[in-house]
Order: C-alpha cells, then structure tokens, then sequence
C-alpha cells in the first residue's frame, strides 16, 4: 500500500516515526514534510493556491491513502479532490479537544478515517456532537 503522510506537526518525530515505520512493514511511504503552519486554516489565495499545489503533488504520487497530520492545512475542497481521485483520507487530531472550534469541528467528517489523542472523556466529547467514531491512538 502507498501512504502519503501530508504535513508535519511541531513535533516532527511523530511524522517520521510513522513513516518510517510504514516503511518497514513494506509500505511505500511519500511524505510532503511541512506544507502549513497553526491550527487555522488558510484563507489567504496565496496560501490557498500554494495548499492546492501542495495537494496536486500529493495525488501525482498516486497513494492509496492519504494521512493528514495537520488537520488545518487542507480546507473542505482539498479533502474532496484527493477522495474524488480515489485516495482514502485520514486525519490526526492531536490536541484534542482544544482545537475543536478552530478547525476539528469544520473537516473531521469530512475525512474517511480521524484519528484521536484522546481518554474516554475526549471521545465522548465528539460523541455528543454527533461526529463518526474515531480511533484513538
């Protein structure tokens, strides 16, 4: 399988463990290393244009999967152009749910997997606002 691990977080050794890790179980492993920066999303058309170029360069490679570690960098319709390229999309939401009304709350159902950081509590917080399960890592 080909994973394509989009973005990095400030904690840059969360990224490259998975991806290394990938790797050696035999996955084919592309990574675009740090695309956006913070939790909010980009609105700029500069920055939006340089997160669509950063997405087509993604769907070049041709992943099976693509896995989000930055869960603001990629706006609604860039999640849809890698889902309608055939591309399963995932979503790491680290702080859970401290920035849930900064960007979770806009795109996490958006993805076909969302991933959590997260105690029962956590999770039943996105429970109770009617989001899909989510897996806590």
């Amino acid at each position: 399988m080909h994973f394509s691990i989009f973005d990095q977080i400030l904690e840059t050794h969360v990224c490259t463990s998975l991806e290394k890790s990938l790797a050696k179980i035999g996955h084919q492993v592309t990574a675009t290393g740090k695309v956006w920066a913070g939790h909010r999303f980009p609105t700029e058309a500069a920055d939006i244009t340089r997160m669509d170029i950063a997405v087509e360069q993604a769907i070049a490679a041709k992943p099976d999967v693509l896995f989000n570690f930055r869960a603001s960098s990629l706006l609604p319709q860039h999640i849809a152009r890698f889902r309608d390229a055939g591309i399963r999309t995932m979503v790491w939401q680290p702080d859970d749910p401290v920035l849930y009304g900064m960007c979770y709350s806009h795109v996490m159902d958006l993805y076909d997997d969302v991933f959590l950081c997260a105690s029962r509590r956590v999770i039943d917080f996105y429970r109770s606002r009617g989001h899909k399960p989510a897996i806590n890592l």
